[in-house]
């Protein structure tokens, strides 16, 4: 009689998988997954260049723990009616969002994996997993976040750009204070100029860094918000010793609401910084040709600029040229233009 029994036991554990595929822990293993990828891609999106390392790696972490789990569950099935039931709950799933449909082609991917091992395994096809148009991988970052978590990045963790000048003595007590507050929240110093004064020089910092950052030091130090509106004195001096040196200021800025790249930094460095005189003859000739004096060179006429020297200086738009952020001088040397 005991043989009997023994023999039953022995038959049903072999007879019958150990595992019976669970597709409420499929669907919620589903979820989780979908949840921790939307985590890291907020990580991703609210602290652009890795800022914060420790967060985004934290939910990067936790993803790769939910899509393990997913995968364990995938892993044990092995049979035609489990293979169709998972991939019916992954069509479903992927229909409610585009973070649901990327989750759910992970796990589409998974499940082929299973399938072809099983086929391998064993040499035989139980089931073949169809592609389907409802389960795709998003193409960024942006596209697998929640309304709350874009709300957030929208509201609270937008870049922006200022302005900052502060007096100091030579000891730079205030400059090594602000620097450390710059490395704190990790604010990018864009270009920096000291200002010489009479008694403390003026440390100008043009920035960048998350706007409520850049709310909080605008409210204590000196400085403004920067929306590609930087302009550029150009003080251009021509003469010499013995004729007399003359000199003229040009302001440069961008015209009413900016849709270009005038105004931004690199636009002066590249266009002013470069050939300050091929800009102001294009655009200022009648002030330019104040500096110079007319003179005929192989049957043209051209406005000779003699020991012609450029200062630029680039600042905020609501600062002066004593305020510059950036400077840069250029001795030009004897310099003829087309007369017009």
């Amino acid at each position: 009689m005991f043989k009997k029994v023994m023999f039953l036991v022995f038959f049903c554990l072999f007879s019958f998988p150990l595992f019976a595929f669970d597709a409420d822990e499929f669907e919620k293993s589903l979820k989780d997954l979908a949840d921790q990828i939307s985590q890291t891609a907020y990580a991703v999106s609210e602290r652009p260049e890795s800022a914060e390392n420790p967060a985004f790696e934290g939910a990067l972490d936790r993803t790769d723990k939910a899509q393990k789990q997913l995968s364990g569950i995938i892993n044990k099935i092995s049979n035609k009616k489990d293979f169709e039931t998972a991939e019916n709950i992954l069509n479903q799933f992927a229909e409610k969002s585009t973070l649901r449909a990327h989750s759910a082609a992970i796990a589409q991917k998974m499940l082929k994996q299973r399938a072809n091992f099983i086929f391998i395994d064993e040499g035989k096809e139980i089931y073949s997993v169809k592609n389907s148009d409802k389960l795709n991988l998003a193409t960024a970052p942006s596209e697998l976040l929640k309304k709350r978590q874009k709300r957030l990045i929208t509201i609270e963790t937008p870049i922006a750009e200022a302005v900052i000048c502060v007096e100091d003595t030579d000891k730079l007590r205030r400059v090594n204070n602000l620097n450390k507050i710059f490395e704190a929240h990790n604010c990018k110093v864009i270009s920096k100029n000291t200002n010489k004064k009479d008694k403390k020089d003026l440390y100008c910092f043009y920035f960048s860094g998350k706007k409520y950052v850049l709310d909080v030091l605008l409210g204590h130090y000196k400085g403004s918000v920067v929306n590609s509106d930087l302009k550029a004195f150009v003080k251009i001096t021509t003469g010499g010793f013995w004729s007399g040196k003359k000199n003229y200021t040009f302001e440069i800025a961008p015209a009413g609401r900016n849709t270009s790249v005038m105004g931004e930094l690199s636009w002066y460095k590249s266009v002013i910084v470069e050939d300050p005189t091929k800009y102001l003859s294009e655009n200022h000739y009648s002030d330019l040709a104040k500096l110079g004096s007319l003179e005929t060179v192989a049957g043209k006429q051209k406005l000779l600029l003699k020991n012609a020297v450029a200062e630029i200086s680039i600042s905020a738009k609501r600062h002066s040229i004593s305020e510059a952020i950036y400077f840069s001088k250029k001795d030009l040397g004897d310099l003829y233009i087309d007369a017009q």
